[in-house]
């Protein structure tokens, strides 16, 4: 009687494992500009809501809303509000993502809807003064995909002003369309 001793050599597992390696190094990527591209079609959902519901409260009281209170629409639950910066501005937040109303303050900040993730890598926003979407990523080539794969073109160097609660932080690539 014989026994047939059959099992993997170690050089078809070390195959194996590297075929698996090569696959994964692939696919990790494209599922990481998927996840931004997702997290990013949210952001642009929110804040052209957001935005509809401002200029229709712009046309109502001739001037542009600088609080969530006088939209239409309701922030979303779970939702707290905060100070934008130093004027009336306000920023609605969860723990997910924000959206801050602002009115014209200087170069740096125009009248809009920005809506961006709590991690602030990566915010869209409205302006309506300039009939324009606005696209801020920071400097990560990854995320600056998802801006350029929406229709964004780059506005100009890194270093732009991104309007989050409680402030401004700089250092951004902005893309405009």
């Amino acid at each position: 009687m014989q026994i047939n001793k059959q099992a993997f050599t170690l050089i078809e597992l070390l195959v194996v494992v590297l075929i698996i390696g090569i696959l994964a190094a692939v696919a990790l990527p494209q599922y990481r500009v998927a996840v931004a591209k997702t997290r990013f079609s949210n952001l642009q959902t929110l804040a052209r809501t957001y935005a509809r519901a401002a200029e229709i409260a712009k046309l109502e009281n001739g001037v542009w809303p600088r609080t969530f209170e006088t939209l239409s629409v309701d922030v979303p639950g779970g939702s707290t509000l905060s100070s934008a910066n130093l004027s009336e501005d306000t920023c609605a937040s969860n723990e997910e993502m924000y959206c801050c109303i602002t009115g014209y303050v200087s170069r740096q900040q125009y009248e809009g809807i920005y809506c961006g993730l709590l991690d602030y890598s990566l915010a869209y926003g409205w302006e309506p003064q300039f009939k324009r979407n606005v696209c801020m990523a920071a400097n990560n080539t990854y995320l600056e995909q998802v801006c350029k794969s929406s229709g964004g073109k780059e506005h100009n160097a890194a270093g732009n002003h991104l309007i989050i609660p409680g402030g401004y932080r700089s250092g951004y690539n902005r893309y405009d369309w």
